[in-house]
């Protein structure tokens, strides 16, 4: 079964919080690193594609977190000069920024780098572009309880609505693959909104089947 990575109502949607940021965060008074910026977005539009385990939970006003799998990476905070890349000590490039930021970042979280050259961010890119792609059914988390940034994302995704009735009343977060039979639950991949009586209609099978 094939799972593509960002749909395209998705891809609008991300679309504009990007471009909010872009707008926002980046100004023409400097216009290189505006270039870095949309630059880093458009290849990490790419990434994703490709990788259907990284999935970024975007903040309304001033950064985005990307996953892989159930697992955090990173915090990423956009300035117009500059990003700050935010780890806490369990996110998997906290073990590996020394290696690829050169200037430590003291703040409020545990780990922070503050990145200002246009190779740092190359540097990023590529650890994303090598994180290897799960299986839906060989997720890291075995636990049937569907995390609060899958849930929000999902919700988002499919506009509050039953995938397949469209309703919007009586919704639940229903596993694609079902848990039973080996589905992630820390995948929005593997993750739909059902109404309660196309939920129970769904049971255990995989109808209806998302085809994200």
């Amino acid at each position: 079964m094939a799972y593509e990575a960002t749909p395209t109502g998705v891809r609008e949607k991300l679309t504009h919080k990007f471009l909010f940021y872009i707008a926002r965060g980046t100004t023409y008074k400097h216009p290189e690193w505006r270039n870095v910026t949309i630059e880093f977005f458009y290849s990490l539009f790419k990434i994703i594609e490709i990788n259907h385990s990284i999935n970024v939970f975007i903040q309304k006003t001033d950064g985005l977190y990307i996953y892989h799998g159930g697992n955090a990476v990173a915090y990423l905070h956009f300035r117009q000069k500059h990003f700050l890349v935010h780890c806490q000590e369990d996110y998997l490039l906290s073990k590996y920024g020394n290696k690829i930021f050169n200037n430590p970042h003291k703040g409020s979280w545990p780990l922070m780098w503050k990145i200002s050259e246009s190779n740092e961010v190359e540097s990023l890119l590529q650890y994303l572009n090598d994180l290897k792609v799960l299986k839906l059914s060989n997720s890291n988390d075995k636990s049937r309880t569907i995390p609060v940034w899958v849930q929000e994302q999902v919700f988002e995704r499919d506009q509050g609505k039953c995938v397949a009735c469209q309703s919007k009343v009586k919704l639940c977060f229903d596993h694609i693959v079902p848990f039973a039979k080996g589905g992630a639950s820390d995948h929005p991949n593997n993750i739909q909104l059902l109404c309660s009586e196309c939920n129970l209609a769904k049971s255990a099978n995989f109808w209806p089947v998302k085809v994200l």
